[in-house]
């Protein structure tokens, strides 16, 4: 039966009457694998929250790069109610209504975390808050330009837990539209120390416009973080090849301990 189904993948395999089918195979399989979901509702991030809770202090330090209006981090405060969360959003707007919604427990920062500290411009497009980044994207391909930015203040992991005392992070959540190799290099003495105990990173499209791979990720992290991708019930190892390299939006997880 084995060398029957062979016999016949070899008569289909790279034949162009059939592409098509292998398009729509291909996509499917993407969507089983939990790409393409960037709703944190929907991607199994919740549950990541739920793991690292229950193997972290219950006044555990949350650092939520790049909060947006704050929805994932009231999911924090909601189920981590003794938790720590340091919320940084540059965008002035979205900052605001950060601001308004944080509980006791979140402190806002407007700034950007980098590789370095200074100002630099945030881009977006019209219309479109959830694609502002730090990198210029091409998305001419989707019909998008952007065309929008403001001036925003940048700052690195490693300073802003010096000047604030903070000696080690329980979960580093990064949802920065590309920018995020550059803020874990902003982190490079606490990960050394290792003083940050799970990180999660969105990996995607806007990955190929700061031209950053996945490779990289797992080059800064190993061998002291176990990498792992992930998905709606739990996670799944990464064994690093160049198939890997999907440029389809989907979140990381890093780990110093065994889950």
């Amino acid at each position: 039966m084995r060398l029957l189904a062979k016999s016949l993948f070899q008569r289909v395999a790279g034949r162009r009457r059939y592409q098509r089918l292998f398009r729509v195979v291909h996509r499917a399989a993407l969507i089983g694998l939990n790409f393409g979901v960037d709703n944190y509702l929907r991607s199994g991030e919740l549950r990541v929250l739920d793991l690292v809770r229950e193997h972290s202090p219950p006044g555990a330090v949350v650092f939520d790069v790049g909060a947006n209006i704050g929805g994932w981090c009231r999911e924090v405060v909601h189920s981590w109610p003794r938790a720590t969360i340091y919320a940084f959003e540059p965008a002035k707007d979205a900052f605001a209504e950060l601001t308004e919604a944080a509980s006791d427990s979140v402190r806002c920062i407007n700034m950007a975390l980098s590789d370095e500290s200074g100002r630099t411009m945030l881009h977006s497009v019209p219309g479109m808050p959830e694609l502002r980044s730090l990198v210029h994207r091409d998305l001419g391909s989707h019909g998008l330009k952007m065309s929008e930015y403001e001036l925003v203040e940048t700052g690195t992991i490693d300073e802003f837990c010096s000047e604030r005392g903070i000696p080690s992070i329980d979960l580093l959540k990064i949802d920065a539209e590309g920018h995020e190799l550059a803020i874990l290099r902003g982190a490079a003495g606490m990960l050394r120390a290792r003083r940050i105990a799970f990180i999660q990173f969105e990996f995607g499209g806007a990955n190929i416009d700061s031209r950053t791979y996945l490779r990289d990720f797992v080059s800064l992290l190993t061998p002291d973080y176990k990498i792992m991708r992930v998905l709606r019930d739990g996670l799944v190892d990464v064994h690093y090849s160049e198939i890997e390299e999907i440029f389809v939006v989907s979140n990381y997880f890093a780990s110093l301990i065994s889950l």
